[in-house]
């Protein structure tokens, strides 16, 4: 089964000055509920890395980080949240942040990481940036991507789909662009952008989840007249 994206909401980046770990986003938009919605949360902080965070009050999952020298640094976070339209977002960051921006979406239709073949946690240098690798988008999935950027005026790409895009001059300055790929397959992403005083992404693909249950309902393998039986 297909799963579908769509962008919600993206909220301004927030200055918060090396008075806290943590920023806040209240009350962000997150889709109509739906018992196989997935919030997807991108963020991007300076002067540290995002380290977790809270959709709700409930623990969300990281699935992909630039690594922890990027400055600025980016991540994705995803939970499943089956009520609500919106919710308060908690970001916290590995040190006290400068700024932090967050943008959301949703992906429902059994949506699952199990596909997540081609996860790119690292930092890029350079003009244009691009991934190390070509992470590849499952059949029937989509290539999630967020980028940031210190000191940018703006960032654009033509190998995907921009969602939002979001700009603040406070301190340094910060920009975070996130979007969507729907082609499945090895994904060449890449991305520009001016007045780059550094620069960092993470692309992934989300597949479908898996039909069926081949290790049984407690998730352990099968056993048979042959013993384990590996699928």
């Amino acid at each position: 089964m297909a799963i579908s994206w769509s962008a919600t909401a993206a909220p301004a980046i927030q200055h918060v000055n090396f008075g806290s770990s943590s920023a806040t986003f209240s009350t962000v938009a997150i889709g109509t509920a739906s018992a196989d919605r997935i919030v997807v949360v991108f963020v991007c902080s300076n002067n540290g890395y995002p380290s977790s965070m809270t959709i709700g009050g409930s623990a969300a999952t990281l699935v992909a980080r630039s690594n922890a020298t990027a400055d600025p640094s980016t991540a994705i976070f995803y939970l499943a949240v089956s009520s609500g339209t919106t919710a308060d977002v908690v970001a916290t960051g590995s040190t006290v942040m400068q700024l932090c921006g967050i943008h959301v979406g949703i992906l429902k239709g059994s949506a699952s990481t199990e596909d997540n073949s081609a996860v790119e946690p690292y930092a890029f240098t350079g003009n244009p940036h691009t991934l190390d690798s070509d992470p590849t988008v499952p059949s029937g999935g989509r290539g999630l991507f967020v980028v940031s950027g210190g000191g940018v005026d703006t960032m654009s790409t033509t190998s995907a789909t921009e969602d939002n895009q979001t700009v603040t001059t406070d301190g340094n300055g910060l920009s975070i662009m996130s979007g969507h790929e729907t082609s499945s397959g090895s994904w060449d992403f890449d991305w520009t952008g001016s007045n780059f005083s550094g620069s960092s992404g993470v692309g992934l693909g989300w597949g479908p989840a898996a039909t069926g249950n081949p290790k049984g309902p407690l998730n352990m393998p099968i056993e048979g007249p042959l013993g384990r039986v590996v699928v």
